[in-house]
C-alpha cells in the first residue's frame, strides 16, 4: 500500500514478458480526494498489476476520484484497457469518477477501435 504523501514517484524500469522489455513508470499525486495517476510507457499484460496495486492502494485511502494522465503512454494492450475501465466502474460504484487525460496516437487509437471514445470521460 502507498504512503499517505501528497506526491510520490515509483519507477519499475524494466519488466520481462516473453523476451520484450516494457519500459513503465507510474506517478501519483494525491490531493484532498482526488488522484492524479500519471502513466508513462507501456501499459500491457506486464505492468497492469503495479497499475492495479497503486489503484487498489488509492481506493483504500478514500480517493474515488481519479485522473489517469496518458500523455506520456506509448503503448497499451487489451489488459491495460481492461483496467481503466475496471477502475471506471469501482469509481462510479463509490461516488467517484474516473477522467482520463490525453493519450498518444496509439492509445487513442485504440479508444477508438473499442468504441470507448462515448464509455470513458477526457479531458
Amino acid at each position: 500500500m502507498y504512503p499517505k504523501s501528497i506526491s510520490e514517484s515509483a519507477e519499475f524500469a524494466r519488466y520481462e514478458a516473453g523476451h520484450a522489455w516494457h519500459e513503465f513508470e507510474l506517478t501519483v499525486e494525491r490531493g484532498a480526494g482526488v488522484a492524479r495517476v500519471r502513466i508513462a510507457g507501456d501499459l500491457d499484460i506486464a505492468t497492469v498489476p503495479e497499475l492495479d496495486r497503486a489503484l487498489e492502494g488509492l481506493a483504500g485511502d478514500g480517493h474515488h476520484r481519479l485522473v489517469l494522465d496518458l500523455d506520456d503512454l506509448q503503448f497499451m494492450d487489451a489488459r491495460g484497457l481492461r483496467a481503466i475501465v475496471r477502475a471506471k466502474r469501482f469509481a462510479e460504484r463509490h461516488g467517484g469518477r474516473l477522467t482520463i487525460h490525453r493519450s498518444s496516437g496509439q492509445v487513442q487509437r485504440l479508444f477508438e477501435l473499442t468504441d470507448m471514445l462515448d464509455f470513458l470521460t477526457f479531458d
